[in-house]
């Protein structure tokens, strides 16, 4: 089983939502989640005006099956 990491950037200031967006792959639910953190983290402390928009990020990791062919 194989894990894909989901994150969606909202602002709390305007009350509006970027759609989710899938932006990687993990063998394990583990390394998925810790790259979630790591991820908000790092967009946040990036992100400029972050007192007047108020961000936050929401992520999961989903889990899939990988078909072979």
């Amino acid at each position: 089983m194989k894990w894909i990491l989901i994150v969606q950037l909202c602002f709390v200031s305007t009350q509006t939502c970027y759609p989710p967006q899938k932006l990687d792959i993990y063998n394990n639910y583990k390394d998925c989640a810790l790259k979630g953190y790591s991820f908000s983290f790092d967009a946040i402390a990036e992100m400029k005006n972050t007192e007047k928009l108020l961000p936050t990020i929401k992520f999961y990791c989903e889990a899939f099956e990988e078909k072979t062919i």
